[in-house]
């Protein structure tokens, strides 16, 4: 393993013990303006001072429109689901990831899908890194099928990263139906999956060799 994907790989996990952090203290009845005060309080407490998107943090009906385009502009009090998706830079490499928390028996089941979801791509591409990313759509949506009878919702399903450390964004290398091969090197895949009530996310690195 090269020096570079070694210290990715260390600051991924820091974005999870971050991610993780903030996940502890989303509560029901808690605003998104107010998840929001406690995710920058623990971005300062890990000395995280650069963004690489704007936090994002959804609640129940907003968590059916995915991606940061699309965060929220009327508050709600969480009473069933919440995404959280951070997007933030340490050492000058990006690190993403992102989770749902389910506050019931249905919306655990779905924030659990999109993860396993995750699990299952992450395997198959490390398995056959040629894959067509029309083939990744498919196959999100075949696990989503089994797990639940969920929907694929988004028209992307994460993007590539650029030469470590990762330079500034390009809209590009975003990962659609209709991109070509994935390139080796880094990637970070998304699972955006809908019972048709609530939405579900989750986020993280893939390595392509």
């Amino acid at each position: 393993m090269n020096e570079s994907l070694t210290t990715q790989l260390q600051h991924q996990q820091t974005g999870w013990e971050i991610i993780d952090s903030i996940s502890a203290k989303i509560k029901v009845g808690m605003s998104e303006q107010e998840a929001t005060d406690i995710a920058n309080k623990t971005f300062q407490d890990f000395g995280i001072t650069q963004m690489w998107h704007p936090l994002c943090i959804k609640f129940d009906q907003h968590t059916l429109k995915p991606g940061v385009k699309h965060r929220p502009t009327i508050e709600t009090k969480l009473k069933h689901i919440a995404i959280l998706d951070i997007g933030i830079v340490i050492d000058g490499f990006e690190v993403d990831c992102g989770l749902t928390i389910g506050l019931n028996e249905k919306t655990k089941k779905l924030a659990q899908a999109s993860k396993t979801t995750f699990t299952k791509i992450k395997e198959e591409i490390e398995k056959n890194p040629n894959i067509a990313p029309k083939k990744i759509f498919e196959r999100i949506q075949h696990h989503g099928n089994l797990l639940g009878k969920y929907t694929q919702i988004a028209p992307t399903a994460g993007h590539a990263l650029g030469p470590f450390p990762t330079p500034k964004r390009n809209p590009k290398i975003a990962l659609t139906e209709e991109s070509p091969t994935l390139t080796k090197g880094g990637w970070m895949i998304e699972v955006h999956l809908s019972d048709g009530e609530f939405g579900a996310f989750y986020e993280d690195f893939v390595w392509i060799t």
